[in-house]
């Protein structure tokens, strides 16, 4: 909301996809001050507009959901994110595909996240197995960035999990309920999404832990407190190496801790380089100037 220059970032990652969604909604909650300005950008680059009262993100993202049917996937991106690459799309659909010719379900997948920290970009901790994935998920060692979650629309409606009240960890518990339900997410091994950290879940990370403990034990009962140390041993970790001063040593920790340098391979840049180490000033460059057609 209230936010056009993020939004056209985002939608250009989406205009811009080898393999363009089948529906491209954008759910706005800005003011009378921006509302037609973010209509007219969702429009410039094709995108259906919706605006809807204020009722933080997980609200506008099940008023999106009334638009999908039951059968579909959906990919949820906030203003600030965007797509990593220009394949993201097009490699999503081929992993759901290949499952469904191996005759494996495919109810929802969880990709790689890009993330930067003082100029050092790198990759979420992510794992090569869906049930080594689970395993990080159901036991806090790792979190949910919900712009590189695919998901089954009927699902997500079925666990009902975005109609509750708002909750920085609504998108964790969705993917906790999904695990029970389903089982773990397949693996999809590419970058999906470039995600902001200067939402709740970064700017107050020990409110979100806190938070995140609670939906695992609702979700998973009484044996998430045997893994909440470690939960909080990988979240403080992190916190120190998100703020401490830029170095080859603190990139070499991050590197032995899981959180590797970002690679875009399979996907590929918007800006037609093969520098990764540019990313993603080269990318949001070419995002900034693409033609809104």
């Amino acid at each position: 909301m209230d936010n056009p220059e993020a939004l056209q970032l985002t939608c250009a990652s989406v205009k811009q996809q080898s393999r363009l969604p089948r529906q491209h909604i954008v759910m706005d909650s800005s003011t009378l001050e921006y509302k037609n300005l973010m209509r007219t950008i969702a429009e410039e680059f094709s995108a259906e507009y919706r605006w809807v009262e204020p009722s933080g993100t997980y609200g506008a993202m099940a008023e999106g959901l009334s638009e999908l049917s039951g059968d579909d996937f959906v990919i949820f991106l906030n203003a600030s994110d965007w797509f990593a690459g220009k394949r993201t799309l097009e490699l999503t659909a081929t992993a759901i595909n290949d499952a469904h010719k191996r005759g494996e379900p495919f109810s929802w997948g969880l990709g790689k996240t890009a993330v930067q920290d003082k100029g050092y970009t790198y990759l979420l901790k992510h794992a090569n197995t869906s049930e080594k994935l689970w395993k990080a998920l159901s036991r806090g060692t790792i979190g949910v960035p919900h712009p590189s979650m695919v998901c089954r629309v009927s699902d997500i409606k079925e666990l009902g999990t975005f109609r509750k009240p708002w909750s920085v960890s609504l998108d964790y518990e969705l993917a906790l309920g999904l695990g029970k339900v389903r089982g773990g997410p397949a693996v999809l091994r590419f970058p999906v999404s470039y995600y902001d950290q200067r939402g709740g879940s970064a700017t107050a990370p020990w409110a979100t832990l806190a938070s995140k403990f609670r939906v695992r034990h609702a979700v998973m009962g009484w044996s998430s407190a045997i893994w909440a140390a470690n939960s909080l041993l990988w979240s403080a970790l992190r916190f120190l190496l998100r703020n401490s001063p830029s170095s080859t040593l603190r990139e070499t920790v991050f590197e032995k801790c899981g959180w590797h340098r970002f690679e875009m391979e399979p996907n590929e840049h918007f800006c037609g380089v093969v520098d990764d180490r540019l990313f993603p000033g080269c990318c949001e460059r070419a995002l900034e100037q693409s033609p809104n057609q």
